[in-house]
């Protein structure tokens, strides 16, 4: 076997002195089967020469590997494409061009992938990418090149652009991203979320109560009345390059804001309580008593 044959970025030779690279393109792809036909997590960390092999893996590999773990759980017959995306997701190995090797698998089933075009399933925004989001402790902003918002965009942008019936979901374990988000102040996470619907009453309005709290009146009316921004990207947004806006979530929401926004009295108790009489009137003028 040729060195470019084998499925890694870069080779890294065993830690043995008089090797020849016969020998090490041998323990690589020796390696490299064991460890598909293993499937075992804690084989990369026996040495830092198998852990060095394995992490140069490419896109292809990694993704076949994923494959191979979802392949032995229950849900593999039930849910073979959304229910492999979701749990990709959840691997911190998971990068774009994973994801994009992944989804690339079921695109060559054309008979298949017709008869799925029918039918929509949603995928689980994983929550490992906003689980240590936190108010910067120098009191800076966030702007749109901080995590995750780049991964999302591309998360959204590669479902869109090769499998659209996916849709991203949002509002997944109760609106915990747009909560996280609202916690650590990310406005240009908070109106992306929002701009592929995200819903700011979920787990009791909870993400409002935390704006309230915070007594930060922008962030608040951000997440009742949305912005005039937040239309979803055409090139997120697959059924608005095709003109038919009705079939997208997200864009449908974007246009029921009012209704959307049926929120809890105690949003107004609680800005009584913290003496925020901006957020007072806000909310007595949006009829919330």
């Amino acid at each position: 076997m040729l060195l470019d044959e084998l499925p890694i970025e870069v080779c890294v030779p065993p830690s043995v002195h008089g090797w020849s690279l016969n020998d090490t393109l041998l323990y690589i792809q020796l390696l490299l089967e064991v460890h598909l036909l293993a499937l075992n997590e804690s084989l990369p960390l026996v040495c830092r020469c198998i852990h060095a092999v394995l992490q140069s893996t490419n896109a292809s590999y990694k993704a076949k590997y994923l494959f191979r773990q979802y392949s032995t759980t229950p849900y593999f017959v039930a849910r073979p494409v959304s229910g492999f995306v979701n749990y990709a997701l959840g691997f911190g190995l998971c990068s774009e061009d994973v994801l994009a090797a992944i989804l690339r698998r079921f695109e060559k089933e054309e008979d298949w992938f017709e008869k799925k075009m029918l039918h929509k399933d949603s995928i689980m925004i994983p929550r490992r990418l906003f689980k240590n989001l936190s108010p910067r402790s120098d009191g800076s902003e966030y702007s749109e090149d901080d995590a995750p918002l780049p991964f999302l965009r591309r998360i959204f942008r590669v479902l869109s652009r090769r499998l659209f019936y996916l849709v991203p979901d949002v509002n997944e374990s109760n609106g915990y991203a747009l909560i996280q988000a609202t916690r650590a102040s990310h406005i240009p996470l908070i109106r992306f979320l929002l701009a592929n619907g995200a819903d700011p009453t979920c787990r009791f309005s909870f993400a409002m109560h935390i704006a309230i709290r915070k007594r930060d009146f922008n962030l608040l009316a951000l997440l009742i009345r949305g912005d005039a921004d937040d239309e979803p990207p055409t090139d997120v947004c697959p059924y608005r390059l095709n003109g038919d806006e009705s079939k997208c979530v997200p864009c449908t929401k974007r246009k029921q804001t009012s209704d959307r926004m049926k929120v809890m009295p105690d949003l107004l108790k609680q800005a009584e309580e913290m003496d925020a009489e901006e957020i007072e009137e806000y909310l007595i003028d949006r009829g919330i008593l």
